[in-house]
């Protein structure tokens, strides 16, 4: 769990990896009832025309996509990226509106940076299934109350504070010059 552990408490951490766990036992129970799930994208879900609870399928494996992206977004310590200082001029703008984005968002969702047609892009929300469909999610930030209430109460500002710090948007990069 390298890095979340920089802002968030073990406690906290090991109540978000029950939540994490308590979605992967759901989704093995609806892969035993639809074992032609096992293998399927996310697009290839959404596009099954003849499959039972398809709607719940969905929804489950986009939280699953969504919480291994959170508990791997995180470094020890920030991590650079030239990729955005080329795209936002610098990362602190970027940085700081992605920051008023999230803090704006009222309900449970996720903030989500990846790429889209070789650009950019970050969402806050909650309907994530087109992000996953038309674009690479690569770092998240859980804005749902159980990621951050056990140590932070009701200030999520001080929550994504600290979360910022320890974001490895080098992992744009990397994937980036995986692509090359």
């Amino acid at each position: 769990m390298f890095g979340i552990d920089k802002f968030i408490s073990e406690e906290a951490i090991g109540l978000h990896k029950n939540y994490l766990e308590n979605l992967k036992l759901e989704y093995s129970i609806y892969e035993k009832s639809a074992p032609e799930i096992k293998n399927m994208s996310i697009s290839a879900i959404k596009r099954a025309r003849k499959l039972r609870y398809k709607d719940e399928i969905l929804s489950l494996r986009v939280n699953l996509e969504c919480h291994n992206l959170f508990f791997s977004s995180f470094g020890n310590e920030f991590q650079s990226s030239q990729a955005i200082k080329k795209a936002y001029g610098t990362e602190a703008s970027f940085l700081y509106d992605m920051c008023n984005e999230a803090r704006q968002w009222e309900t449970s969702g996720f903030l989500i940076i990846g790429l889209s047609n070789g650009r950019i892009f970050k969402y806050v929300g909650q309907d994530l299934e087109d992000i996953f469909i038309k674009a690479t999610p690569i770092l998240a930030i859980d804005l749902c109350e159980h990621s951050y209430f056990l140590d932070y109460g009701f200030n999520k500002n001080a929550y994504l504070e600290n979360a910022m710090k320890y974001l490895n948007l080098n992992k744009i990069d990397n994937f980036l010059s995986d692509k090359d």
